[in-house]
């Protein structure tokens, strides 16, 4: 290593050619437009939505739903009698972890079913909550954008 600080620093810090200086730009340039187009996709994703959810719950048994009850944050109420293949739907407000109680009756029984699914902060959604001959319910969620 030379001992004087200008011979230093030209052996340490040599400019790079023509050639490797746009190869460097055109690498960064692919590797950070991705990311750079997700982030512009994801931040109007956000600025273009008011964050609501559309719940539908949809009756696939061979049972008629009564007296239909759906609290939630923000939200409580009657919905009345679901027949069989029936549905009804609701809109609340988005959290994260999305929880919601689902009671009804049915075969003369009472059923109360805690419900949840995750949602991201941001966006509108369409929770699709099912219950099935077992009177079982599952609940799955999809950005509007994706629902068909």
């Amino acid at each position: 290593m030379p001992r004087h600080p200008a011979v230093a620093y030209l052996f340490l810090v040599r400019p790079m050619s023509d050639r490797a200086r746009k190869l460097f730009y055109v690498v960064s340039i692919a590797l950070v437009t991705p990311f750079a187009l997700l982030g512009a996709a994801v931040f109007m994703w956000w600025l273009t939505t008011s964050g609501d959810a559309s719940v539908n719950v949809f009756n696939r048994s061979r049972t008629t739903l009564h007296n239909i009850v759906i609290s939630s944050n923000g939200f409580s109420g009657p919905s009345g009698d679901v027949s069989p293949g029936g549905d009804f739907a609701f809109s609340a407000d988005t959290q994260m972890n999305f929880r919601f109680r689902l009671a009804f009756d049915a075969n003369g029984k009472h059923y109360d079913v805690p419900a949840h699914t995750w949602l991201p902060p941001f966006g509108d959604y369409i929770v699709s909550t099912y219950i099935d001959d077992q009177l079982r319910v599952s609940v799955g969620a999809k950005p509007t954008f994706m629902y068909r």
